[in-house]
């Protein structure tokens, strides 16, 4: 099953990117089914979950992104912008 996590990641990616953001979280949670830590399907959920109106959701997938993903890169600096604004939604 573990190659299967790198095709589901990319099939979520691709729906994302078509604004399929319903099936791109499936993909994604597909994927964190085999693996819950796989920082790239969290990160992806989030983005999913954000772009797809499910703004609490996407600030708990994003925060377990943060935790998972230990790089201070720009990907990590974008997150921890998302999960500011998302903390101030009311």
């Amino acid at each position: 099953m573990g190659g299967a996590i790198p095709t589901l990641v990319l099939w979520g990616e691709v729906l994302g990117d078509l604004q399929r953001y319903g099936e791109a979280a499936q993909r994604f949670q597909d994927a964190l089914a085999s693996d819950g830590t796989n920082a790239r399907a969290l990160y992806g959920l989030g983005v999913a979950q954000m772009r797809g109106g499910q703004p609490q959701s996407a600030l708990a997938t994003l925060r377990a992104f943060l935790r998972q993903w230990r790089s201070d890169d720009e990907r990590a600096r974008r997150v921890r912008a998302w999960v500011a604004q998302l903390e101030e939604a009311p």
